[in-house]
């Protein structure tokens, strides 16, 4: 399998989200002496305004530091966790990762379709019924909530995706051709201690150690002609040289 990844980017993100994480430290360290040095000056409402100045935008940067770390701070990194995870695949399986004008973070090409590959990196016991997913745990929930934020509804975002590759490719190939690419949205939890609990998925859920198996079944579909094939790879390289 051939690996493509915007390490630039990748790397860009990892210090963005260290960079936030200090910020947000500043912004409450300032709000608070501020508001002191305003409290003792005998401006209690300024100093209250300072307060909740500080602590709203240090919540803003931890917010942006916890979202930048989830998706390219964790260690092995999810593009990794994937490439490894896919090893074996033949050359004919190419996966582009956090390619600038692809419209997904992580996207399989292979001579049976297109796969958006939505993550997620969480622990504990995940549960998905159909269109809905929700997660156990009672106080763990809410402590996985303030580390990992929100679950989300990620077979929603895979569809999402989903739609946006398909739209992409009718604008490059033209909306016939495109029509007859299958492109298939799967939702992929990376965490070896994650408990998965799924009943009819709108759309494939699997743990990563499943994924290259789930692949190598197209359930029914066959391979795309040959000429067809050429062009899909050269829609997506185009994009990977034009980034």
């Amino acid at each position: 399998m051939l690996v493509f990844t915007n390490e630039r980017l990748v790397q860009s993100r990892i210090r963005l989200g260290r960079l936030a994480t200090l910020a947000g430290f500043l912004a409450l360290g300032a709000g608070l002496i501020f508001s002191l040095q305003t409290q003792a000056q005998n401006q209690p409402d300024l100093a209250l305004l300072l307060s909740y100045g500080g602590l709203l935008l240090g919540l803003f940067f931890f917010s942006l530091a916890k979202y930048n770390a989830l998706r390219f701070g964790i260690r092995p990194p999810i593009h990794e966790i994937l490439s490894r995870e896919l090893r074996g695949l033949d050359y004919k399986y190419r996966l582009y990762n956090y390619i600038e004008g692809i419209p997904v973070d992580h996207l399989l090409v292979s001579p049976f379709g297109l796969t958006v590959i939505e993550t997620r990196p969480f622990i504990g016991h995940i549960i998905n019924r159909g269109q809905k997913w929700s997660r156990k745990g009672g106080l763990f929930r809410i402590l996985q909530f303030l580390s990992e934020g929100a679950l989300g509804n990620p077979s929603r975002d895979a569809q999402r995706g989903v739609r946006a590759v398909r739209a992409l490719l009718a604008e490059r190939l033209g909306a016939e051709r495109a029509a007859a690419v299958p492109v298939e949205g799967v939702v992929v939890f990376t965490h070896p201690r994650v408990v998965l609990e799924v009943t009819d998925p709108v759309v494939p859920v699997l743990h990563v150690r499943e994924l290259r198996a789930h692949l190598r079944r197209p359930n029914g579909r066959t391979r795309l002609p040959l000429d067809l094939q050429r062009q899909v790879v050269q829609v997506f390289d185009d994009i990977k040289q034009a980034a």
